[in-house]
């Protein structure tokens, strides 16, 4: 059963490129269900040469909502232009079949967030969102999810050698506004203030490669990934993860 509406987005979504011609809307697959036909979008924004390419997204789990409002909040407010110097690639709903009914899974019954390193998978949204993404290849990903067990905010950083630490100043400005995990570990991995590292124990336990860990496997050097507490209101959880990508911005931008 349908409890949000994709063509919602997408109308947003087109109405960001209407009122900001330097937004373009990029169709990188048309999912095909016998339930119907869903176009796999991304924004893209050029910016000034040599500065860190970032890029923002949501939704690879149908029932965490509240990522895909703040991105879609994001485009629609002043952010964008006051970042106009920084390459910005955005995908704010990755999984629109389940984002209109509330699943963590696609239209297969696949996470995913478990496909990207399965060359065989017949996720087509894991397919085409790993093209796409091998071109645009991202100096820094911030990919918004949302925890049912979580007490609080917290986010995953992983990173090369040598890269400036960033979890701790979003955590630290988040928790100005709202709680933040009290938590020391987080799926066997330690959680220091707010912040979790994965280890390789982790990632083989969950069974495969992520959006974010595929990323960094091949090239990307920084991907951090909110995690927004489900038990906290809706409104919350889109501020969290705002507040969590204009901090990133300030610090990166």
């Amino acid at each position: 059963m349908k409890v949000r509406s994709y063509t919602d987005v997408l109308h947003r979504i087109q109405a960001v490129a209407s009122g900001d011609r330097s937004w373009r809307v990029s169709e990188i697959a048309l999912l095909s269900y016998p339930s119907g036909r869903y176009p796999l979008v991304a924004l893209c924004r050029p910016g000034e040469a040599g500065a860190l390419c970032l890029s923002l997204s949501a939704g690879i789990h149908g029932d965490e909502a509240a990522g895909v409002e703040a991105l879609l909040r994001f485009l629609e407010s002043n952010l964008p232009r006051r970042f106009a110097s920084v390459p910005l690639t955005v995908l704010p709903c990755q999984n629109p079949f389940g984002y209109e009914r509330h699943s963590r899974f696609n239209g297969c019954g696949l996470d995913l967030n478990r496909q990207f390193d399965k060359p065989d998978t017949p996720a087509q949204e894991s397919i085409a969102l790993r093209r796409f993404l091998l071109v645009r290849r991202p100096d820094l990903v911030v990919e918004c999810h949302e925890d049912a067990d979580a007490d609080g905010f917290y986010l995953w950083e992983i990173k090369r050698p040598g890269r400036p630490e960033i979890g701790r100043g979003v955590v630290d400005r988040i928790s100005g506004a709202h709680p933040v995990t009290a938590a020391r570990t987080v799926e066997g991995c330690f959680v220091t203030a707010g912040v979790a590292h994965p280890t390789a124990e982790r990632i083989r336990r969950i069974g495969g490669w992520s959006h974010t860990y595929f990323l960094f496997r091949n090239g990307t050097p920084h991907c951090l990934t909110p995690e927004t507490p489900s038990s906290a209101p809706f409104e919350a959880r889109v501020d969290m993860h705002l507040m969590a990508i204009r901090t990133v911005l300030e610090m990166t931008g």
